[in-house]
């Protein structure tokens, strides 16, 4: 229990992190320090030191008030502050609460799932790169769903991560046959997506989407990737469908757009963490 009360402690720091890292990496990949920050105001900062991941304190995107330790607590100091700015008393969103108590529950699930019964060092070695993907995806999840875009400077080095867990695997006792399993997967699913694309002539899939695809692969092999597509393939049709319902009903005109990364990133978790029962429920209804 104290293991699983760490691990969670350990999400709500990085779901503080990732609130941070998803803005500063829009801020940055605009080429200029002015945008919508955190508050939803306007962003005075300037200099691309100012929004580095790595580098500089946390400020208010309004005021650019540089922010305590107190105000840095995840989801206390929200509450404390009752959703607004110490300094200039600017709101903040929900998400950001919202988002650290996903990561906290994503990394508590995620301990439970892998680690509870597999204390081995192959086990602890998965677990830990584990939680790095997942990260990296709830980074990609939030930024894709509110910029429609997958951005490389996060998903091409969890590629390249991804590609050095598989010898290490090798090493730690994985059968060579589940290395094989994660590249076949991930060369069918890149390739999928990219002849979707290619077809669609970008319309249907776009370049960071067969870019996850292939990362999906690497994560989870064969059998769960077929798994993680159809969640979110079927997902992403019963999302569509409700939004096209409720636009009518409204009369507003429907989304022409609605970003797939996400889509795919929480059939990516679901599969990683339970795809092993999934299937073998599936095969159960078979025979």
């Amino acid at each position: 229990m104290l293991t699983l009360a760490l691990v969670t402690v350990l999400g709500l720091l990085v779901g503080s992190f990732i609130n941070a890292a998803v803005w500063r990496l829009h801020q940055q990949s605009a080429g200029r320090s002015t945008g919508s920050g955190p508050t939803g105001q306007t962003s005075n900062v300037k200099g691309q030191s100012d929004v580095s991941i790595t580098h500089g304190r946390s400020m208010c995107p309004r005021c650019r008030h540089r922010l305590a330790a107190t105000d840095l607590i995840p989801l206390l100091s929200w509450v404390w502050l009752r959703g607004r700015c110490r300094y200039c008393q600017a709101a903040i969103p929900a998400q950001y609460p919202l988002v650290e108590l996903l990561t906290a529950g994503l990394f508590a699930w995620s301990y439970s799932s892998l680690l509870t019964t597999h204390y081995s060092p192959l086990g602890v070695v998965d677990f830990a790169f584990w939680l790095y993907f997942l990260t990296v995806l709830i980074v990609l999840a939030l930024y894709d769903a509110r910029w429609m875009l997958l951005p490389d400077v996060v998903l091409l080095p969890a590629i390249v991560v991804a590609l050095l867990q598989l010898p290490v695997s090798l090493v730690l006792g994985q059968p060579f046959g589940g290395v094989w399993s994660a590249l076949l997967a991930a060369a069918l699913a890149g390739g999928g997506f990219y002849a979707i694309a290619w077809v669609t002539r970008g319309k249907g899939m776009g370049g960071g989407d067969i870019k996850l695809a292939f990362l999906m692969g690497l994560l989870l092999g064969l059998g769960k990737t077929g798994v993680a597509l159809f969640v979110a393939f079927m997902s992403a049709a019963l999302v569509g469908v409700a939004l096209v319902a409720v636009a009518r009903l409204m009369r507003h005109r429907r989304p022409k757009y609605i970003a797939f990364g996400p889509f795919l990133i929480a059939g990516t978790v679901i599969a990683k963490l339970h795809g092993a029962a999934i299937i073998e429920w599936y095969l159960r209804g078979l025979y």
